[in-house]
């Protein structure tokens, strides 16, 4: 059958194996030749319908049995827009979004099985960063590209302070405070790094995540099919890392620190950067092409984050940006068809280029590139990983009290830590039923 064909030819573009795809072929596509005539599949998703209409265009050039249509969503209304469209049975057939809407998705998505797609190949195809669609009898979702965390550095700062780089490790942080925060008594005039607070920093709880996560704890984590709190470790002498990633990040803030360097009077980190006035500003790969528009002037440059000395392992943290089939579609092949092609080579790169991501997949990162800046992101992308947020919007919350706690004084950061280890199991028992 020419649809076989067509899903023959995707599935060997997005293993690269041949026989291992005519596996999957006969697994997921022997019920393709029972439909008739031209098949609709919508696709709902946050991606911008600019980054989408050439790939759309092409598929539905090249095949002629299946027409997509895309419809992008905000970030803001994406998941109620979806729960009540899938209530109405009106639904898309695939959904592209941000990997902090993943722990939602799982009673939404299709779990396609580890017997149809083994874990195996998963774990060798895609960045660790993917992993956490991974559950316990399937792939909840497939990695289309990464946006792993870098750090971008003011040159002229560090040449002031006769400095030749910044720091590469967390440890040299500390000095690097010390040398380049310029105060007035308690005001800050010039700021060495934004650590400390949750309120005036951008991606704050994705830094404070990684650092944590490089000390060697994943937040939460998925045991017997269910994904639980790591956050605290009760009973034990050992000094959680969660309680060592908080004593970090919070002397930064801490006025009477040597170490002193931010507070919550300050401007927003982003903001503070682009005039500045900060000498690191920790952001996304995605925000690179931006920071030069918005201030051509900065001389600034980007480089990895810094890792922990000791660990036996470097790591960022990205975001994920992921593509499922929904559960209820009506046209499950058809909608898998459409979505390995999205994941192939040339049709993921064109959708995640132009919004400033990177490939998940490792044979696209290896590849030899000419550009300095994208072989730093592609290696950026292939030490990513990610954890799963029960709900972004909540662990906000969860994790700014657990700060603002200890700084007030009301806990101290075993408890603290402790406390938001309860939220943190409160909450994903109310809002994920299984991994």
């Amino acid at each position: 059958m020419q649809k076989d064909g067509i899903l023959q030819k995707i599935l060997i573009a997005v293993f690269g194996i041949g026989i291992l795809a005519g596996v999957i072929v006969f697994a997921v596509g022997s019920s393709q030749s029972s439909q008739q005539g031209t098949v609709t599949i919508l696709i709902w998703g946050t991606v911008p319908r600019g980054s989408m209409n050439q790939v759309v265009n092409n598929i539905n050039q090249t095949n002629k049995d299946i027409r997509v249509m895309y419809i992008q969503k905000s970030v803001d209304t994406f998941y109620s827009e979806l729960v009540d469209a899938l209530a109405s049975g009106f639904g898309p057939d695939v959904v592209i979004y941000p990997g902090d809407f993943l722990g939602r998705m799982l009673d939404k998505a299709f779990i396609l099985p580890y017997e149809q797609y083994p874990i195996t190949v998963f774990q060798s195809q895609y960045v660790d960063a993917g992993s956490v669609a991974l559950t316990a009898t399937g792939v909840a979702g497939f990695p289309l590209g990464v946006d792993p965390v870098m750090m971008y550095f003011n040159r002229d700062i560090l040449v002031n302070n006769f400095l030749t780089r910044p720091p590469q490790y967390w440890d040299e942080m500390l000095q690097f405070a010390k040398t380049v925060t310029r105060r007035d008594g308690l005001s800050l005039t010039q700021s060495a790094v934004a650590l400390g607070s949750l309120r005036n920093i951008n991606h704050a709880k994705d830094i404070f995540a990684l650092i944590s996560m490089q000390a060697g704890n994943t937040l939460t984590d998925k045991r017997d099919g269910k994904l639980i709190s790591v956050l605290s470790n009760p009973g034990t002498n050992i000094v959680p890392p969660v309680e060592s990633a908080v004593s970090f990040f919070l002397q930064f803030s801490n006025t009477q620190s040597d170490v002193y360097s931010w507070n919550s009077g300050l401007p927003r980190s982003l903001d503070m950067f682009l005039a500045g006035n900060l000498a690191l500003y920790f952001g996304p790969s995605s925000e690179f092409q931006s920071l030069r528009t918005r201030n051509p002037n900065l001389n600034f440059d980007v480089t990895m984050m810094p890792q922990l000395r000791s660990a036996n392992r470097r790591m960022t943290l990205s975001d994920v940006l992921f593509v499922s089939t929904t559960k209820v579609s009506q046209n499950q092949i058809s909608a898998r068809q459409i979505m390995f092609s999205l994941l192939a080579p040339d049709m993921h790169r064109s959708i995640i280029d132009s919004m400033g991501y990177q490939s998940a997949r490792r044979d696209v990162l290896v590849a030899p590139v000419q550009d300095p800046y994208k072989t730093m992101f592609n290696n950026s992308a292939m030490i990513s990983m990610a954890w799963v947020d029960p709900l972004s919007e909540e662990t906000d919350v969860i994790f700014e009290k657990m700060m603002n706690d200890v700084v007030s004084g009301a806990q101290n950061v075993t408890g603290a830590v402790a406390g938001a280890h309860k939220e943190m199991e409160r909450l994903i028992s109310t809002r994920i039923r299984q991994f």
